[in-house]
């Protein structure tokens, strides 16, 4: 099912309006956001993807790196099963670790009703919640080994 041109204009302008909420003006910035390009918002790495292959229920997909290489191991591997067992349904996002070993936070939103400070809000909510887990997997102490 392809997107119409009207759908995928919304979709666009979303990404725009949110650009600006964000304060982002920069030449090309809301394009580059459009093709999926990296922010930096308060230190965190993020990009957005609009997911247009279901014209009747568009998404977009928020990858957060949280910026902790897979270094301790099982302990880490451990506070990111816990971080997905409490907080999926209240944050929905899930973590998981990048074939380089990033540790990243994956959300998917259905675009449906949601508007661009609505986007914003939820984005800058991803971010904090990042920076906490960031801090979170930083005091963890390595693995000893077998």
């Amino acid at each position: 099912m392809n997107t119409s041109p009207e759908e995928k204009t919304s979709q666009d302008q979303l990404l725009r309006d949110f650009c600006d909420c964000m304060g982002l003006k920069g030449e090309g910035e809301a394009d580059a956001v459009a093709r999926g390009g990296t922010l930096d918002i308060h230190g965190v790495h993020l990009s957005l993807a609009v997911n247009r292959r279901q014209a009747d229920a568009p998404m977009v997909s928020i990858y957060l790196d949280v910026g902790v290489p897979l270094r301790a191991g099982e302990a880490v591997l451990r506070v990111l099963l816990v971080q997905n067992y409490a907080h999926s349904a209240d944050r929905g996002v899930a973590y998981c670790i990048s074939p380089s070993g990033q540790v990243l936070g994956v959300l998917h939103v259905g675009l449906g009703g949601l508007d661009d400070p609505g986007l914003a809000a939820l984005v800058e909510a991803q971010v904090d919640a990042t920076l906490s887990l960031r801090h979170a997997l930083r005091s963890v102490e390595p693995d000893s080994g077998p």
